[in-house]
């Protein structure tokens, strides 16, 4: 009181009448005020609280959001009734500060009530909000969501639209093929006709099955089912037709599907599939786009719909969205023409030509028309000429060597494969292929920008698989014809069904073969080969030996691709590669035996995914320029000779996640396995997945690269499991670890999993963890645990900010999630 009263400037005088009326004031005052401030600090402290939730549940939408979730309207109307709360804390706080100017209780305590009416709202927010989803998954793409990159409504496919149409509209067809030369747009229209046959309503369901030169009956009854909501999960080719088929008869007992098969290049046996008999007297349909008439007769299409090329007009309207309105200048118009008539019509032709001259000046487009007028390409059946001179002029104009090599290799692989960026680096890696590149992480971010590249110009196509590109047919086979030449040196011969080796004239100019996915069981005792860089001959599992001397005439080599084989051993001869970068052995099960490539010194890849070798001897030690060793789901792997690790010191990548865990504890003198003490001389490492069986090294402080890595998965205990994350760690049926270098990553993990953790009662009991990055957060069968946060001091602010999963099961003595024994010190008035 005496303080409030020295406040007041109010000097109380002694006991009297008009004294206790002053004293009743000087109460009535003090309460006034007190109120005041009490009610206004209340209510900026519980606005900072929200604040700070709007943040989280922002973090949240955000992230949701990058993952192709949709935010509901929800937590949109509740961010925005937040950012008004925010606003109007502001005006309030104005409003406060004018008072102080002027010494009106009154008015303070008005104010006061003020605030404690807009806390109650505040704190009404802050309940509203855990009752509301953020987000939920995306509706499974439909028909109507299609890409149709380069369509045009274009009289010239006008008249190909309506005959489709029309016979979809016919009751008695019920087979439509539709056909024309590669790169006429025949994949583009189907797609529009599924649409407006949706958005018309003639079916209920349009399924689109995009397909392989050589079919694959189980690819395509996957696809079918995978669209149906259909898993298929048997290996057998019969019992998933029957499966499909059954599937098929429930749903055309109340619905009408078109079924559309997409690049046909022999006859599709319907029954083979899954596709019922009682089809079309259900009013189904199907309808399918080839490059050959003769395949329309063979489907016995009763309806064969050609697609030609564009006339002059729609040619010249389709290069003029491409290459936008420059060529309609004096300057371009004239040579724009010309180029344009060079492109036969063409629209993926026009389309690639278009997009790689746009914004370029006069010279380059004189010259662009006088190579298309010139060009000579090789002839392949049912490709016009000028159909590779024009999509060749887009390889022609790609900015850099590098593009061009690396749209060159994509064709290495068979038709329709998805290449991806982390196959690519390591052919790049291996050969060479990047420049002014020093770690494979700046080799990955190449190969991306590359592909963007090579995506924008048209080459390429969005692949199959995550982070991956596939070439459009047509393109592929003008890269095959480009790579050919003498200069680049391809032999590419990959899925043709080769069953022996094939005999190659000038092969001792042979720069790069590929033989992959063949049938091929048998390899010549040598070929001489001494210009030849690369060599693909994964995916032949009949064969089963590699003769002796079959690599003594390869001394250039450096890669070498033998994935997916069923060899046992290693020739001999492997040993003259002494230029091998990089060597695939992935899936090779019978191989068991690695030391030969300890002596291929200059070796950067190495990758033995799911082979059978059982130990890693100390030869393999002298691999000191390994960049890259793989040895995911080598789980036949029980030793690993000491310092073999330690030696390879230019190592940037070491993947062993279920594979090898027998990690010896630091310090044993007679040690007879790796120890993860040998990761102390990994100084260059960034990626890191490994398992850990000896659960005696989470005690111990282990000097290493840890703060380095950018991306590991470390399991510990009995299994194994990736993590969903680039950073996690998972530990099984351990004690609670206390080592420095895990309490390092654990800092820095997305993911943390903790299973039967003996002794574990909570997650952490100090400020030194603040899991900061956690992002999913899992906890099962501690039964010790009774908080998963306990802290003896003052508690953490952004303790979990980025958690965005919390999973918690069987934790049978679990009191709260997270508990703080803190006494705030007090503070006098």
């Amino acid at each position: 009181m005496a303080a409030i009263v020295a406040i007041l400037g109010i000097v109380v005088t002694p006991v009297t009448e008009a004294g206790k009326a002053l004293v009743v004031t000087i109460k009535r005052q003090a309460s006034y005020l007190l109120c005041y401030r009490s009610n206004v600090d209340d209510l900026n402290n519980e606005v900072e609280n929200l604040l700070r939730t709007r943040n989280d549940v922002q973090r949240k939408v955000d992230a949701d959001r990058r993952n192709g979730q949709v935010i509901t309207n929800d937590v949109q109307k509740w961010l925005k009734k937040v950012e008004n709360v925010k606003e109007d804390a502001n005006r309030f706080n104005d409003q406060v500060k004018e008072s102080i100017s002027c010494f009106n209780l009154r008015s303070r305590y008005c104010l006061g009530k003020e605030a404690k009416k807009k806390m109650d709202d505040v704190c009404r927010l802050q309940t509203e909000v855990k009752s509301i989803n953020a987000s939920y998954p995306p509706p499974p793409p439909t028909i109507e969501s299609l890409p149709a990159r380069g369509f045009m409504p274009l009289e010239s496919t006008e008249f190909s639209m309506n005959r489709v149409m029309d016979a979809l509209k016919d009751g008695s067809i019920n087979m439509i093929g539709v056909y024309g030369m590669g790169g006429v747009g025949k994949t583009t229209l189907m797609k529009q006709v599924a649409k407006k046959v949706k958005s018309e309503e003639l079916f209920h369901e349009v399924i689109m099955v995009t397909l392989t030169q050589k079919l694959e009956l189980k690819t395509i009854q996957g696809e079918i089912a995978e669209k149906l909501g259909l898993k298929l999960d048997v290996e057998s080719q019969d019992v998933r037709a029957m499966k499909l088929s059954e599937r098929l008869t429930h749903e055309l007992k109340s619905k009408k599907i078109l079924l559309i098969f997409d690049n046909l290049w022999e006859r599709l046996e319907l029954d083979d599939v899954g596709i019922p008999l009682e089809w079309n007297d259900k009013g189904c349909k199907i309808a399918f786009t080839t490059r050959s008439v003769e395949i329309c007769n063979d489907m016995d299409s009763q309806e064969k719909v050609p697609v030609n090329v564009l006339s002059k007009a729609d040619a010249w309207n389709l290069f003029k969205e491409k290459a936008g309105d420059a060529i309609d200048s004096f300057e371009l118009n004239v040579v724009a023409k010309e180029v344009v008539k060079e492109c036969g019509g063409l629209p993926l032709a026009i389309i690639t030509l278009g997009m790689a001259l746009q914004d370029k000046d006069k010279k380059v487009w004189d010259d662009a028309l006088l190579q298309l007028q010139r060009s000579n390409p090789t002839n392949i059946e049912g490709m016009d000429q000028k159909v590779f001179s024009s999509l060749e002029m887009s390889y022609n104009y790609l900015e850099s060597k590098e593009a061009q090599v690396c749209f060159l290799f994509c064709c290495l692989f068979p038709e329709g494969y998805s290449v991806s960026e982390n196959e690519m680096m390591k052919y790049g890696i291996g050969e060479g292929l990047f420049k002014d590149v020093n770690t494979l992480e700046e080799v990955s971010c190449r190969v991306h920008m590359l592909f963007d590249k090579l995506k924008a110009s048209c080459l390429l196509l969005e692949g199959d698989r995550s982070n991956s590109v596939k070439m459009h047919d047509v393109v592929r086979d003008v890269a095959v014809s480009i790579a050919s030449r003498a200069e680049h040196g391809f032999l590419v011969k990959a899925k043709v069904g080769l069953k022996e080796w094939p005999e190659i004239k000038n092969v001792q100019k042979c720069k790069r073969i590929s033989l992959a996915d063949n049938e091929i069981c048998r390899l010549p005792n040598q070929i001489e080969c001494p210009r030849l860089l690369t060599l693909l001959l994964d995916s032949n599992h009949f064969l089963k030996e590699i003769p002796n001397g079959f690599f003594q005439g390869m001394n250039s080599l450096k890669v070498l691709d033998l994935c997916d084989m069923d060899i046992s051993m290693l020739p001999p001869s492997l040993e003259c590669l002494k230029n091998l970068r990089m060597l695939w052995l992935d899936r090779c099960p019978r191989l068991k035996d690695v030391t030969l490539i300890g002596r291929l010194k200059k070796l950067e890849i190495l990758c033995l995914q799911k082979t059978g070798i059982c130990e890693l001897k100390e030869k393999m030690g002298e691999l000191e320029n390994l960049k890259l060793l793989d040895l995911m789901e080598t789980n036949s792997l029980e030793m690993i000779a000491p310092n073999v690790i330690s030696r390879m010191t230019r190592l940037e990548e070491l993947r062993m996640g279920n594979s090898f865990g027998k990690w010896e504890v630091m310090g044993n003198g007679d040690a007879r396995q790796a120890s993860l003490a040998e990761m102390a001389s990994l100084s260059r490492l960034t990626v890191l997945y490994i398992h850990v069986e000896n659960v005696e090294c989470l005690a111990q402080d282990i000097p290493g690269p840890w703060k380095n890595l950018k991306e590991f998965c470390i399991c510990v205990g009995r299994d194994y499991t990736d993590g969903k994350a680039e950073r996690s760690i998972k530990i099984k049926n351990s004690p609670c670890p206390n080592a420095k270098w895990v309490e390092e990553l654990f800092n820095r993990t997305y993911e943390l999993e903790l299973m039967h953790c003996e002794g574990l009662d909570n997650l952490m009991q100090s400020h030194e963890l603040g899991f900061n990055s956690l992002e999913i957060l899992h906890i099962e069968k501690c039964g010790e645990m009774e908080h998963v946060i306990s802290l003896e001091e003052e508690p953490l602010q952004n303790v979990f900010e980025h958690l965005n999963k919390l999973s918690l099961e069987e934790l049978m003595n679990l009191k709260t999630i997270y508990w703080a024994n803190f006494q705030p010190v007090s503070s006098k008035t």
